[in-house]
């Protein structure tokens, strides 16, 4: 990424070397223009050959939509290659939103049937809660949400799609709930084994946490 910077840097001298008898507005503005463009192509290309074994949320979507499908977990140089960089994290299967507040998680799980003491006695020992409609998660965050919390949402997220749940109901949450815990540990040693760093796990979410 520094040589990218770097690059960048270099284009953007040499452009304002050649505007320094040349200062008119509409060329300002062109130039201005080609040394974003430059900026963000050399940026990208770039980031197109660093390789992180750490796991955000496009990359570990890839594995546990692998690990459902019955596939061998790609490694490290497979998934930093394919990863779509400039698309957003929600876009990539399956899709998760995390940092839900908790109305909203209620909301979507009430609307398929399950009551709100059920819902939170189904995650009362997890750190975190997921409701799940319209063939994507909704994720709402307890206090002391970490990254194995996270992945774990991932894991079950990617159990409900796999099973071509659309809208789930309490039986449906409480069997891809289960199906995440009895799947962790073999999940984590093949992601190990191929390669990845389930210690650094950098999945971004807001603030917003439960009690």
């Amino acid at each position: 990424e520094v040589a990218g910077q770097m690059m960048g840097l270099g284009a953007t001298v040499v452009i304002l070397k050649a505007l320094e008898h040349n200062s008119s507005i509409p060329t300002l503005l062109g130039t201005w223009a080609v040394i974003a463009g430059a900026h963000i192509y050399f940026r990208y290309v770039s980031l197109r050959t660093l390789r992180f074994s750490g796991l955000n949320q496009k990359r570990a979507c890839v594995l546990v939509g692998a690990y459902f499908a019955g596939q061998p977990l790609p490694g490290v140089e497979a998934v930093n290659q394919a990863e779509p960089i400039l698309a957003a994290r929600e876009s990539v299967s399956p899709r998760v939103e995390f940092g839900s507040d908790l109305s909203t998680a209620a909301a979507d799980a009430a609307a398929e049937g399950t009551h709100f003491a059920e819902l939170m006695a189904l995650y009362d020992n997890e750190l975190y809660v997921l409701v799940w409609r319209t063939g994507s998660g909704r994720v709402a965050l307890k206090e002391g949400a970490q990254g194995m919390d996270l992945l774990k949402a991932l894991l079950q997220a990617a159990w409900l799609e796999h099973e071509g749940v659309q809208a789930a109901s309490e039986s449906a949450l409480r069997r891809s709930l289960a199906a995440a815990n009895a799947e962790m540990p073999n999940f984590y040693q093949k992601a190990s084994d191929a390669g990845w760093n389930l210690q650094d796990i950098i999945i971004r979410t807001p603030d917003l946490r439960i009690v």
